[in-house]
Protein backbone atom coordinates (compact mmCIF):
# COMPACT_ATOMS: atom_id res chain seq x y z
CA UNK A 1 0.00 0.00 0.00
CA UNK A 2 1.34 3.42 -0.89
CA UNK A 3 1.56 6.20 1.66
CA UNK A 4 0.81 9.76 0.64
CA UNK A 5 1.17 13.04 2.45
CA UNK A 6 -1.13 16.03 2.53
CA UNK A 7 -1.15 19.32 4.36
CA UNK A 8 -2.73 19.38 7.82
CA UNK A 9 -6.47 19.64 7.42
CA UNK A 10 -9.62 20.50 9.36
CA UNK A 11 -10.86 18.32 12.16
CA UNK A 12 -13.64 16.74 10.12
CA UNK A 13 -11.06 15.18 7.79
CA UNK A 14 -8.57 14.13 10.48
CA UNK A 15 -7.83 10.52 11.33
CA UNK A 16 -9.93 9.03 14.11
CA UNK A 17 -7.01 9.03 16.56
CA UNK A 18 -6.19 12.74 16.10
CA UNK A 19 -9.87 13.62 16.35
CA UNK A 20 -10.15 11.76 19.63
CA UNK A 21 -6.93 13.32 20.99
CA UNK A 22 -7.94 16.76 19.65
CA UNK A 23 -4.68 17.04 17.73
CA UNK A 24 -4.07 18.50 14.30
CA UNK A 25 -3.77 15.61 11.86
CA UNK A 26 -1.25 15.76 9.00
CA UNK A 27 -3.62 13.67 6.82
CA UNK A 28 -0.87 11.27 5.73
CA UNK A 29 -2.26 8.21 4.00
CA UNK A 30 -2.80 5.41 4.77
CA UNK A 31 -1.88 6.36 8.35
CA UNK A 32 -1.22 9.66 10.08
CA UNK A 33 2.52 10.14 10.66
CA UNK A 34 1.79 12.31 13.69
CA UNK A 35 0.24 9.23 15.31
CA UNK A 36 3.19 7.03 14.35
CA UNK A 37 5.80 9.47 15.64
CA UNK A 38 3.85 9.95 18.86
CA UNK A 39 3.54 6.23 19.48
CA UNK A 40 -0.23 6.05 18.95
CA UNK A 41 -2.32 3.59 16.97
CA UNK A 42 -3.70 5.37 13.92
CA UNK A 43 -7.28 4.15 13.58
CA UNK A 44 -7.56 5.33 9.99
CA UNK A 45 -10.11 7.55 8.30
CA UNK A 46 -13.78 6.65 8.57
CA UNK A 47 -14.46 9.07 5.74
CA UNK A 48 -11.86 7.58 3.38
CA UNK A 49 -14.33 7.29 0.51
CA UNK A 50 -14.63 11.08 0.30
CA UNK A 51 -10.87 11.33 -0.19
CA UNK A 52 -10.51 8.58 -2.74
CA UNK A 53 -10.32 10.98 -5.65
CA UNK A 54 -7.63 13.11 -4.00
CA UNK A 55 -5.52 10.07 -3.17
CA UNK A 56 -5.69 8.68 -6.68
CA UNK A 57 -4.74 12.05 -8.17
CA UNK A 58 -1.66 12.33 -5.94
CA UNK A 59 -0.20 9.00 -7.11
CA UNK A 60 1.10 7.83 -10.45
CA UNK A 61 1.45 4.19 -9.38
CA UNK A 62 -1.14 1.51 -8.51
CA UNK A 63 -2.63 1.70 -5.03
CA UNK A 64 -4.48 -0.89 -2.97
CA UNK A 65 -8.09 0.30 -2.87
CA UNK A 66 -10.94 -0.71 -0.59
CA UNK A 67 -14.23 -1.70 -2.22
CA UNK A 68 -17.73 -2.37 -0.93
CA UNK A 69 -18.86 -5.86 0.05
CA UNK A 70 -19.27 -8.53 -1.09
CA UNK A 71 -16.15 -8.52 -3.29
CA UNK A 72 -13.53 -6.76 -1.16
CA UNK A 73 -11.56 -9.96 -0.54
CA UNK A 74 -11.18 -10.69 -4.25
CA UNK A 75 -10.58 -7.06 -5.25
CA UNK A 76 -7.97 -6.58 -2.51
CA UNK A 77 -6.05 -9.61 -3.74
CA UNK A 78 -6.20 -8.41 -7.35
CA UNK A 79 -5.06 -4.92 -6.42
CA UNK A 80 -2.19 -6.40 -4.42
CA UNK A 81 -1.00 -8.04 -7.62
CA UNK A 82 -1.13 -4.66 -9.37
CA UNK A 83 1.17 -3.19 -6.74
CA UNK A 84 3.67 -6.07 -6.95
CA UNK A 85 5.69 -4.70 -9.94
CA UNK A 86 6.09 -1.35 -8.17
CA UNK A 87 7.25 -3.10 -5.01
CA UNK A 88 9.82 -5.17 -6.91
CA UNK A 89 11.18 -2.07 -8.66
CA UNK A 90 11.65 -0.31 -5.32
CA UNK A 91 13.35 -3.33 -3.78
CA UNK A 92 15.65 -3.75 -6.80
CA UNK A 93 16.89 -0.19 -6.31
CA UNK A 94 18.24 -1.04 -2.83
CA UNK A 95 20.76 -3.88 -2.69
CA UNK A 96 20.33 -4.42 1.05
CA UNK A 97 16.66 -5.37 0.58
CA UNK A 98 17.35 -8.64 -1.23
CA UNK A 99 19.69 -11.46 -0.25
CA UNK A 100 21.08 -14.51 -2.00
CA UNK A 101 20.26 -17.91 -0.57
CA UNK A 102 22.73 -20.83 -0.56
CA UNK A 103 20.82 -22.21 -3.56
CA UNK A 104 21.67 -19.05 -5.49
CA UNK A 105 18.12 -17.70 -5.52
CA UNK A 106 17.47 -14.07 -4.63
CA UNK A 107 14.79 -13.47 -2.00
CA UNK A 108 13.38 -10.36 -0.34
CA UNK A 109 14.95 -9.63 3.05
CA UNK A 110 11.90 -9.48 5.32
CA UNK A 111 13.51 -7.60 8.25
CA UNK A 112 15.43 -5.14 6.06
CA UNK A 113 12.41 -4.38 3.90
CA UNK A 114 10.12 -3.92 6.87
CA UNK A 115 12.74 -1.69 8.48
CA UNK A 116 13.23 0.43 5.35
CA UNK A 117 12.28 4.13 5.51
CA UNK A 118 9.85 3.87 2.57
CA UNK A 119 6.36 3.31 3.95
CA UNK A 120 5.12 1.80 0.70
CA UNK A 121 7.50 -1.12 1.23
CA UNK A 122 6.30 -1.68 4.79
CA UNK A 123 2.66 -1.60 3.73
CA UNK A 124 3.18 -4.12 0.95
CA UNK A 125 4.90 -6.55 3.32
CA UNK A 126 2.22 -6.01 5.97
CA UNK A 127 -0.68 -6.73 3.65
CA UNK A 128 1.09 -9.56 1.86
CA UNK A 129 1.53 -11.35 5.19
CA UNK A 130 -1.97 -10.68 6.52
CA UNK A 131 -3.60 -11.61 3.20
CA UNK A 132 -1.72 -14.91 3.20
CA UNK A 133 -2.88 -15.57 6.75
CA UNK A 134 -6.56 -14.69 6.25
CA UNK A 135 -7.07 -16.01 2.71
CA UNK A 136 -4.78 -19.02 2.80
CA UNK A 137 -2.88 -17.94 -0.30
CA UNK A 138 0.86 -17.98 -0.90
CA UNK A 139 2.86 -14.77 -0.30
CA UNK A 140 3.41 -12.85 -3.53
CA UNK A 141 7.19 -12.85 -3.03
CA UNK A 142 9.65 -15.17 -1.34
CA UNK A 143 11.12 -13.75 1.86
CA UNK A 144 14.37 -14.41 3.65
CA UNK A 145 14.66 -14.00 7.42
CA UNK A 146 18.36 -13.34 7.58
CA UNK A 147 18.70 -10.71 10.31
CA UNK A 148 16.97 -8.75 13.04
CA UNK A 149 14.81 -5.68 12.54
CA UNK A 150 14.70 -2.72 14.88
CA UNK A 151 11.01 -2.76 15.79
CA UNK A 152 11.16 0.93 16.71
CA UNK A 153 12.13 1.84 13.15
CA UNK A 154 9.00 0.78 11.29
CA UNK A 155 6.12 2.36 13.19
CA UNK A 156 3.41 0.09 11.72
CA UNK A 157 3.06 -1.64 15.08
CA UNK A 158 1.16 1.46 16.18
CA UNK A 159 -1.29 1.10 13.30
CA UNK A 160 -2.24 -2.54 13.72
CA UNK A 161 -1.10 -3.20 17.27
CA UNK A 162 0.99 -6.20 16.21
CA UNK A 163 4.58 -6.39 17.52
CA UNK A 164 7.23 -7.02 14.87
CA UNK A 165 8.40 -10.32 16.41
CA UNK A 166 4.90 -11.77 16.16
CA UNK A 167 4.27 -10.30 12.72
CA UNK A 168 7.51 -11.78 11.39
CA UNK A 169 6.58 -15.17 12.84
CA UNK A 170 3.23 -15.07 11.02
CA UNK A 171 5.10 -14.33 7.80
CA UNK A 172 7.47 -17.22 8.52
CA UNK A 173 4.55 -19.63 8.87
CA UNK A 174 3.22 -18.26 5.57
CA UNK A 175 6.60 -19.02 3.98
CA UNK A 176 6.64 -22.52 5.47
CA UNK A 177 3.18 -23.23 4.08
CA UNK A 178 4.44 -22.00 0.69
CA UNK A 179 7.21 -24.61 0.78
CA UNK A 180 10.20 -22.86 2.37
CA UNK A 181 12.22 -24.99 4.81
CA UNK A 182 15.26 -22.76 5.37
CA UNK A 183 16.20 -22.15 9.02
CA UNK A 184 14.49 -21.19 11.27
CA UNK A 185 11.50 -22.57 9.36
CA UNK A 186 12.83 -26.12 9.55
CA UNK A 187 11.52 -26.54 13.10
CA UNK A 188 8.24 -25.13 14.40
CA UNK A 189 9.60 -25.13 17.94
CA UNK A 190 12.04 -22.37 16.95
CA UNK A 191 9.07 -20.14 16.17
CA UNK A 192 7.05 -21.22 19.21
CA UNK A 193 9.97 -20.49 21.56
CA UNK A 194 10.42 -17.00 20.13
CA UNK A 195 6.72 -16.19 20.45
CA UNK A 196 6.50 -17.45 24.02
CA UNK A 197 9.63 -15.52 25.02
CA UNK A 198 8.44 -12.20 23.54
CA UNK A 199 7.72 -9.45 26.07
CA UNK A 200 5.80 -6.26 25.42
CA UNK A 201 7.94 -3.09 25.35
CA UNK A 202 4.98 -0.96 26.46
CA UNK A 203 6.40 0.78 29.51
CA UNK A 204 6.58 4.49 28.66
CA UNK A 205 3.32 6.30 27.87
CA UNK A 206 2.13 9.86 27.62
CA UNK A 207 1.03 11.36 30.95
CA UNK A 208 -2.50 11.97 29.68
CA UNK A 209 -2.98 8.38 28.51
CA UNK A 210 -5.53 6.57 30.63
CA UNK A 211 -5.00 3.25 32.33
CA UNK A 212 -7.80 1.82 30.19
CA UNK A 213 -5.95 2.72 26.98
CA UNK A 214 -2.74 1.15 28.25
CA UNK A 215 -4.59 -2.02 29.23
CA UNK A 216 -6.29 -2.12 25.83
CA UNK A 217 -3.01 -1.81 23.94
CA UNK A 218 -1.47 -4.57 26.03
CA UNK A 219 -4.53 -6.74 25.44
CA UNK A 220 -4.23 -6.27 21.67
CA UNK A 221 -0.56 -7.25 21.72
CA UNK A 222 -1.11 -10.27 23.95
CA UNK A 223 -3.98 -11.31 21.68
CA UNK A 224 -1.59 -11.25 18.73
CA UNK A 225 0.73 -13.60 20.64
CA UNK A 226 -2.05 -16.19 20.87
CA UNK A 227 -3.15 -15.63 17.26
CA UNK A 228 0.43 -16.40 16.23
CA UNK A 229 0.60 -19.51 18.42
CA UNK A 230 -2.65 -20.83 16.95
CA UNK A 231 -1.26 -20.27 13.45
CA UNK A 232 1.92 -22.17 14.33
CA UNK A 233 0.01 -25.11 15.79
CA UNK A 234 -2.73 -25.34 13.16
CA UNK A 235 -1.02 -23.87 10.10
CA UNK A 236 2.39 -25.46 10.57
CA UNK A 237 2.01 -28.48 12.86
CA UNK A 238 -1.31 -29.48 11.30
CA UNK A 239 -3.21 -30.06 14.56
CA UNK A 240 -6.98 -29.66 14.69
CA UNK A 241 -8.94 -27.01 16.55
CA UNK A 242 -9.47 -29.51 19.39
CA UNK A 243 -5.79 -29.43 20.32
CA UNK A 244 -5.51 -28.25 23.92
CA UNK A 245 -2.91 -25.60 23.06
CA UNK A 246 -5.27 -24.09 20.49
CA UNK A 247 -8.23 -24.07 22.87
CA UNK A 248 -6.11 -22.49 25.62
CA UNK A 249 -5.09 -19.65 23.29
CA UNK A 250 -8.72 -19.15 22.27
CA UNK A 251 -9.75 -18.74 25.89
CA UNK A 252 -6.97 -16.17 26.41
CA UNK A 253 -8.02 -14.16 23.34
CA UNK A 254 -11.67 -14.19 24.41
CA UNK A 255 -10.73 -12.88 27.86
CA UNK A 256 -8.38 -10.24 26.44
CA UNK A 257 -11.07 -9.09 24.02
CA UNK A 258 -13.21 -7.90 26.92
CA UNK A 259 -10.68 -5.09 27.51
CA UNK A 260 -11.31 -3.56 24.07
CA UNK A 261 -14.98 -4.35 23.48
CA UNK A 262 -16.29 -0.78 23.40
CA UNK A 263 -13.08 1.10 22.56
CA UNK A 264 -12.01 2.48 19.14
CA UNK A 265 -8.85 0.39 19.42
CA UNK A 266 -11.10 -2.65 19.06
CA UNK A 267 -10.71 -2.32 15.28
CA UNK A 268 -7.39 -4.13 15.71
CA UNK A 269 -9.05 -7.41 16.78
CA UNK A 270 -10.36 -8.14 13.29
CA UNK A 271 -7.73 -10.82 12.63
CA UNK A 272 -8.15 -12.14 16.18
CA UNK A 273 -11.85 -12.72 15.46
CA UNK A 274 -11.22 -14.65 12.26
CA UNK A 275 -8.60 -16.92 13.84
CA UNK A 276 -10.65 -17.53 16.99
CA UNK A 277 -13.72 -18.15 14.85
CA UNK A 278 -12.15 -20.83 12.70
CA UNK A 279 -10.91 -22.72 15.77
CA UNK A 280 -13.86 -22.13 18.12
CA UNK A 281 -15.65 -25.33 19.12
CA UNK A 282 -18.27 -23.83 21.44
CA UNK A 283 -21.42 -22.16 20.16
CA UNK A 284 -21.11 -19.22 22.56
CA UNK A 285 -17.65 -18.37 21.24
CA UNK A 286 -18.84 -18.66 17.64
CA UNK A 287 -21.76 -16.32 18.33
CA UNK A 288 -19.50 -13.70 19.93
CA UNK A 289 -17.06 -13.85 17.02
CA UNK A 290 -19.82 -13.69 14.40
CA UNK A 291 -21.43 -10.66 16.03
CA UNK A 292 -18.07 -8.90 16.29
CA UNK A 293 -17.19 -9.58 12.66
CA UNK A 294 -20.52 -8.15 11.50
CA UNK A 295 -19.68 -4.96 13.40
CA UNK A 296 -16.70 -4.36 11.07
CA UNK A 297 -18.74 -2.64 8.37
CA UNK A 298 -15.87 -0.58 6.92
CA UNK A 299 -12.40 -1.71 5.95
CA UNK A 300 -10.70 0.85 8.24
CA UNK A 301 -7.07 -0.16 8.82
CA UNK A 302 -7.61 -3.51 7.07
CA UNK A 303 -8.75 -4.12 3.50
CA UNK A 304 -11.62 -6.47 4.32
CA UNK A 305 -15.20 -6.30 5.55
CA UNK A 306 -16.20 -8.48 8.49
CA UNK A 307 -19.35 -9.79 6.80
CA UNK A 308 -17.28 -11.67 4.21
CA UNK A 309 -15.39 -13.59 6.84
CA UNK A 310 -18.62 -14.16 8.73
CA UNK A 311 -19.89 -16.02 5.66
CA UNK A 312 -16.67 -18.03 5.40
CA UNK A 313 -16.89 -19.08 9.04
CA UNK A 314 -20.57 -19.99 8.67
CA UNK A 315 -19.63 -22.34 5.83
CA UNK A 316 -16.99 -23.92 8.09
CA UNK A 317 -19.23 -24.14 11.16
CA UNK A 318 -22.15 -25.75 9.33
CA UNK A 319 -19.87 -28.01 7.35
CA UNK A 320 -16.77 -29.73 8.74
CA UNK A 321 -17.12 -27.99 12.10
CA UNK A 322 -20.82 -28.79 12.61
CA UNK A 323 -21.68 -29.51 16.22
CA UNK A 324 -18.31 -28.24 17.39
CA UNK A 325 -16.41 -30.83 15.39
CA UNK A 326 -12.63 -30.52 14.93
CA UNK A 327 -11.41 -28.48 11.98
CA UNK A 328 -7.98 -27.94 10.48
CA UNK A 329 -6.44 -24.84 8.96
CA UNK A 330 -6.83 -26.43 5.54
CA UNK A 331 -10.55 -26.89 6.25
CA UNK A 332 -10.77 -23.14 6.80
CA UNK A 333 -8.92 -22.45 3.54
CA UNK A 334 -11.32 -24.75 1.68
CA UNK A 335 -14.29 -22.85 3.15
CA UNK A 336 -12.72 -19.58 2.04
CA UNK A 337 -12.27 -20.98 -1.46
CA UNK A 338 -15.89 -22.15 -1.54
CA UNK A 339 -17.37 -18.85 -0.33
CA UNK A 340 -14.93 -16.40 -1.90
CA UNK A 341 -13.19 -18.16 -4.82
CA UNK A 342 -10.22 -16.33 -6.29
Amino acid sequence: MIATKSKPGPRRTSCLTCRKRRKRCDLSRPACERCLKGGHECLGYEHSESHKGTQEEDLNIPVLQSHPAPTTVLVSAIDSEKVLPVFLLLVAAHSNLHVEQPSGNLVISFPHTFGAPQYELKWFVMYDAITSLLLGVQPMVEYGYNSECDSASHGLEWIHGIPFVLFETISQVNSWRAGSRAAPLDNWRNLETRVLAWQSPLTVTEPQESGANIAARLAIQEGWRHVTLIYIYMGMCGVSSHDQRVQTSIMHIMQLGEAVNDLPIGVHVFVHCVVVGLAARYERHRCIVHEKLLSFKGTRVWLFHGVEFGRILEHLWYGVGAGGGPVTWDDYVRSRCAVVPM
